[in-house]
């Protein structure tokens, strides 16, 4: 009788191991899928970044009342004249192109068309983006254009939840002496304080 207990002891026993070893083998695999799946998403959003590394998106930019290609003309002009402005040189924009569905009935709450600007070189967009602030002393044309990184969904949203935090700690700023603002590219973008000239 003795023997017999032991024997299904051992029985069970081997039943519960094999069960552990079979959920251990299961879960390890689903974590290895989900590693590869992540290490996927990770790789995709890399590339897609690397993509937009030199471009920018300028928004409110007027756009040419021709749909033809003398309206490429006039949009490359702007865009030349915004680089003097910059201090960067036209020639380092490698392709100027707007953004969406062409507003044929130029509806006035459709507003022009986003453009992007695509640089050769991570160097020459820097110098663009560094020098922005010249657009405050700009001719009219230039005063309520805005130009931002050209970012990922991911980078857009990761954006918009640090400008979200930035504008609470300004709410929480009593001081007046200085804001919370969201500078830098896509890729290593921080809250960092700026000094408020009075």
């Amino acid at each position: 009788l003795e023997a017999l207990e032991s024997e299904v002891r051992k029985k069970v026993d081997m039943s519960t191991v094999k069960d552990m070893i079979d959920k251990s083998i299961v879960g390890k695999l689903k974590e290895g899928n989900e590693n590869i799946a992540q290490a996927s998403e990770d790789i995709k959003e890399f590339r897609e970044s690397e993509a937009r590394r030199n471009n920018i998106i300028v928004f409110k930019a007027k756009e040419p009342e021709s749909l033809a290609e003398d309206g490429k003309g006039e949009d490359l002009e702007f865009v030349s004249e915004m680089c003097e402005i910059m201090k960067t040189n036209p020639k380092s924009v490698k392709s100027i192109t707007r953004l969406g569905k062409i507003n044929k009935e130029k509806t006035v709450t459709a507003g022009p068309r986003p453009m992007k600007i695509v640089f050769d070189d991570a160097k020459s967009k820097a110098i663009f983006m560094s020098n922005l602030r010249n657009l405050s002393t700009a001719e009219a044309k230039y005063k309520g254009v805005s130009v931002v990184h050209d970012m990922t969904m991911k980078e857009r949203q990761l954006n918009k939840e640090q400008i979200r935090m930035a504008k609470e700690k300004n709410d929480g700023n009593e001081s007046g002496d200085f804001i919370y603002v969201v500078r830098g590219p896509p890729w290593e973008r921080k809250i960092v304080s700026v000094k408020v000239k009075k």
